[in-house]
């Protein structure tokens, strides 16, 4: 890369260094230090110079780095801003438009993703139709952007169940796949994010094929990550998560052990605070869960629980999947109740189920579900407490 002055080139050169041994396992402090150059770098290279789309994107992906590691929206936020001027800055048939539309669709599905906000992930679609359209077959980004795509579409289908979308989506994440051979390094990611929409089809669909498939591409994927990887953690998730699905078709303990194991391995690899633990976290508590039902082993349950609890933490109001973390926490503190007549359990779910029904206003899917489950646990404290007790809240 040609920039101007010397001291730019080697500072740029230096950043990549830090940024390279953060991807190995180094530690934020790498991706830190490569922040605070790449700052130094766009801070010397004048407004109008060529190479400043590519220095904006390196940055914004650096940024994009540390928020999947510290879960801080100005991070994320301010990626988002850098490849919106990226964008800006490239004149139509640039080298660099192709991967900054990307690069900003999959920054804009991500914050879909944490704040529930409908126009960000719609941009993100729209972006990532337009890097599609500027990379035909035989471009080297094809499959880069048929996969975020595919991403973008599999999180539509999941908001409004628009099956298209996820047809759409499987389509687009096998041919991107098949962009990849053995020893791509993209192939890894590819297999998990193909994985999860079959998965999410099976859910749709029931089709056994869907679910097996899923399960054979999650453990090449798993073989191909490096421990250190920052995609491992959620390489095991999906691959737990299908493993229980089956289980709940086939009744088989050993996947949903296996589930259980690898649930565990994915809350060692991310740090706490981490807005990726979130999943995890409901995974293994509902994992649990149905050990518990099935062994009739209580600690299972406590432990549930726990981890329901660390979900909430990490699902403030106004986040889109807190109405599901309460519910959830609720369910696990109303069997607790079943379990031992710890009244202050039930007490508890009554309370939580109430703030997840305020969350499902008329028209909500998941508003019956709610209603239901607060009206069967006040029923339930009103056989077991006296008349004077029954709506207290503790």
């Amino acid at each position: 890369m040609i920039m101007p002055g010397p001291t730019v080139p080697r500072l740029h050169s230096q950043a990549g260094s830090l940024l390279a041994k953060f991807q190995q396992g180094g530690g934020i402090n790498y991706l830190d230090a490569s922040i605070v150059l790449d700052r130094e770098v766009i801070r010397l290279c004048p407004l109008g110079h060529p190479n400043r789309p590519q220095l904006l994107n390196v940055l914004a992906s650096s940024l994009y780095y540390r928020y999947h590691q510290l879960g801080t929206m100005e991070n994320l936020d301010e990626a988002i801003d850098l490849s919106r001027k990226a964008l800006k800055l490239c004149p139509s048939g640039s080298l660099h438009q192709p991967a900054t539309l990307t690069h900003l669709s999959r920054y804009l599905s991500t914050r879909y993703a944490q704040l529930g906000r409908m126009k960000d992930l719609d941009e993100g679609i729209v972006r990532g139709r337009e890097a599609l359209k500027l990379c035909p077959p035989g471009n080297p980004r094809r499959s880069e952007s048929l996969n975020v795509l595919s991403i973008s579409l599999s999180t539509r289908y999941n908001q409004l169940g628009v099956m298209e979308n996820l047809d759409e989506a499987v389509v687009l994440s096998r041919e991107a796949l098949k962009l990849c051979p053995s020893g791509d390094p993209h192939r890894p990611a590819y297999l998990v994010d193909l994985a999860a929409h079959l998965s999410s089809r099976y859910h749709q669909l029931g089709g056994m094929n869907d679910l097996d498939d899923g399960i054979v591409l999650g453990r090449e994927a798993l073989e191909l990550f490096p421990h250190n990887d920052p995609n491992r953690p959620r390489s095991l998730n999906n691959l737990a998560g299908d493993l229980s699905n089956r289980y709940d078709k086939l009744g088989e303990m050993k996947d949903l052990e296996e589930a259980i194991a690898l649930g565990r391995e994915v809350l060692k690899l991310l740090p706490p605070r981490n807005p990726d633990r979130w999943q995890p976290l409901t995974g293994l508590s509902a994992r649990l869960t149905k050990r518990c039902t099935h062994l009739r082993v209580i600690d299972d349950l406590y432990e549930a629980i726990i981890l329901d609890g660390e979900a909430l933490e990490l699902c403030p109001p106004g986040r889109p999947n807190r109405s599901t973390t309460l519910t959830s926490l609720a369910v696990d503190l109303s069997s607790l109740y079943d379990w031992t007549g710890e009244m202050g359990a039930l007490n508890r779910a009554i309370v939580l189920g109430r703030q997840a029904l305020a969350l499902c206003p008329p028209g909500h899917p998941d508003r019956p579900v709610s209603l239901n489950n607060l009206a069967v646990r006040l029923t339930t404290r009103f056989r077991g407490v006296q008349v004077g007790e029954i709506d207290r809240d503790f």
